[in-house]
């Protein structure tokens, strides 16, 4: 009796086994006999692969500043970022968006990995001659070979022109719950705030890839949240923007999967799950003269990117700027006022400096004005650190001092706007500490001396200076 039970077992492990070793169908690939049309203009890789891509914005000859965008899990070259004609025009912005390896009408790439995506990016910059510098923004699962990008682009490549990255956005970036860098308690914690079901896929693209196509494919238990139709995924925020979202919807929306969902999807989620060949706390700030900056963009109500891990990241890169967006969740960047925000803030065309400012010993700058009396002359010298709160005010607010008053007591008053307020460089997750040190770089840079008074005020809680 036991013979027969064992026999039958085996052959059944044996078919999974096969089922699971099997390759996927093979894909239908854009412009081969059978297979879907090329509809879009394409470039040619030095390995022979296809990549479809999409121009938008100024031509890129008068463009001042060029940006490559990289689309998500499940999405394409043909989304749409809700950009005014009116910004475009007053920063002269060129938009490049490509569809990644597998998707739409870009050739499938069996061997992708993190480099790989980055090295596609370079060479479709290369081949389309959009000049040497050049921005890239990453969205959800498009964030991945943008970290790529931080790695290899901004080093000399021994077959491609050299290019320097201009600066990078994440925005509600992609996270491994495997990096080395994570604390264990940390990613453990993350990865349960997600559905069971995320949680085993996640875990299987990672522990066993070569399963993941079958995993896919079975009927008996759900898979990915997001494609077995669980809404509760997302936020209220995230409900709002797909309504919009649904009532216009993006052309090219049937396109996407046409080569097959093994080496879109599926692939997408081995590529960014697998053992990456660094870590990205390893990365070294690629504008270390403040020439680019790098920021990492995550709504606050986002339930498919756990925001502590960003947020990790960030405080060990100091260097990556972190913006937390309030009541937004993961499709902020479709609502044009943040889509506008995320892009006014990677490039340099930003509000204007107009007041001095100084840099302190960790890159960062702090702005100050000054008033009263020379501080040569003076006989007290007052720091005051205003937090302005609404309206916020800062270095700007208006003291109840004369000038005649300040010249009579011989008063010297240097005010400074706080980390992340007016035109003084933000600081993700600023501690106290930080705080502290800032006012002591102030006053040591502006050379004032060894004794000063300090005040710390509240808009509207003290009337009169201390």
């Amino acid at each position: 009796m036991f013979a027969p039970i064992a026999v039958a077992l085996a052959v059944g492990l044996i078919g999974l086994a096969y089922q699971a070793l099997k390759p996927p169908p093979p894909s239908k690939l854009c412009g081969s006999p059978g297979g879907p049309p090329v509809t879009s203009p394409r470039i040619k890789l030095s390995d022979g692969r296809h990549v479809a891509y999409r121009e938008a914005g100024v031509p890129k000859e008068e463009a001042n500043h060029k940006i490559i965008i990289i689309h998500g899990f499940g999405s394409s070259k043909d989304l749409n970022l809700p950009v005014s004609q009116e910004l475009i025009e007053e920063l002269k912005i060129y938009f490049l968006s490509f569809d990644r390896p597998g998707y739409g009408e870009s050739d499938p790439h069996p061997l992708r990995t993190v480099k790989t995506e980055a090295c596609d990016v370079e060479q479709l910059a290369d081949k389309l001659q959009i000049g040497s510098k050049f921005y890239v923004i990453g969205i959800s699962m498009g964030a991945y070979p943008v970290y790529g990008c931080l790695k290899y682009i901004p080093q000399r490549h021994e077959t491609y022109s050299y290019h320097r990255l201009a600066g990078a956005s994440l925005v509600v970036p992609f996270v491994h719950y495997w990096w080395p860098c994570l604390p264990a308690n940390l990613s453990r914690e993350a990865l349960k705030r997600l559905p069971v079901e995320n949680q085993r896929t996640f875990r299987i693209a990672y522990y066993f890839p070569w399963l993941l196509n079958l995993w896919m494919s079975q009927k008996w238990f759900p898979t990915l949240s997001i494609m077995s139709g669980n809404m509760d995924i997302f936020s209220p925020p995230d409900l709002e923007i797909l309504k919009k979202l649904s009532e216009s919807p993006s052309e090219g929306q049937e396109k996407i999967l046409q080569q097959g969902i093994h080496e879109s999807l599926y692939r997408d989620l081995k590529t960014g799950y697998a053992k990456w060949e660094f870590d990205p706390t390893d990365l070294i700030n690629p504008f270390p003269d403040n020439e680019g900056s790098v920021h990492i963009w995550q709504g606050c109500e986002d339930r498919i990117i756990p925001s502590q891990i960003n947020q990790f990241i960030s405080e060990k890169l100091p260097w990556i700027q972190y913006h937390e967006v309030p009541d937004a969740g993961h499709l902020f960047i479709f609502e044009r006022k943040f889509c506008e925000a995320i892009i006014r803030a990677l490039l340099p065309n930003g509000p204007p400096v107009e007041l001095p400012r100084i840099r302190l010993s960790d890159g960062r700058h702090l702005a100050y004005r000054e008033r009263g009396v020379p501080k040569e002359n003076t006989k007290f010298i007052n720091l005051s650190l205003f937090m302005a709160l609404t309206p916020p005010r800062g270095k700007n607010i208006n003291l109840p001092l004369t000038q005649d008053f300040m010249d009579e007591l011989g008063v010297y008053v240097l005010t400074f706007d706080r980390t992340g307020y007016g035109e003084s460089d933000s600081k993700p997750k600023r501690p106290v500490k930080i705080e502290a040190f800032d006012i002591q770089e102030l006053a040591n840079q502006l050379n004032l001396g060894h004794k000063f008074d300090h005040n710390m005020r509240l808009q509207g809680a003290h009337e009169s200076l201390h």
